[in-house]
């Protein structure tokens, strides 16, 4: 690509966050190519707000988290892998874990970057934190990718040994 002209257009997509008493979520996007969560525009005050993201057209991994206290399992994430073009965003795959205690996510056949992306999840009235900065290594990019083809739901307490 020699010039500006060539360069496919920027897509926009948003993500969110919701961080309140009995509510909780988080949802962002990560970079298959870079191996790394993106870093959007955040909008919003501490409670809830957007994150806004122009991305190039591609395979990304959008990963959601939501907390509910009226749920049972009250804690869900959802690796979703979507395919961005012109026409729009298309889910090809996804996965989702639901549990009650935050120590099942350490089991070894969930992704590191699950782990990461739930440390990341917004507290009472305050801002998600990621980590934007960390690279992923190129197994725990194909663990990820492996986890999600799998397309199953992981529940906790109905793991089998």
């Amino acid at each position: 690509m020699n010039s500006i002209d060539e360069l496919p257009p920027l897509i926009q997509v948003e993500g969110s966050y919701h961080g309140t008493t009995n509510i909780t979520s988080l949802s962002l996007f990560y970079s298959l190519h870079r191996a790394k969560f993106i870093r959007g525009r955040f909008e919003g005050d501490r409670v809830a707000g957007k994150i806004l993201y122009r991305l190039l057209p591609g395979r990304y991994v959008q990963f959601n988290y939501l907390s509910w206290w009226k749920k049972d399992p009250p804690e869900e994430i959802t690796l979703t892998l979507i395919s961005l073009s012109e026409e729009g965003q298309e889910a090809l795959e996804s996965a989702t874990i639901k549990f009650r205690h935050a120590s099942f996510i350490d089991r070894p056949e969930i992704p590191q970057q699950v782990r990461v992306f739930f440390a990341a999840r917004p507290g009472y009235h305050s801002y998600p934190g990621p980590d934007f900065e960390r690279v992923f290594t190129e197994e725990e990019n194909t663990a990820l990718l492996r986890f999600i083809q799998q397309e199953k739901t992981l529940l906790e307490g109905e793991e089998v040994e």
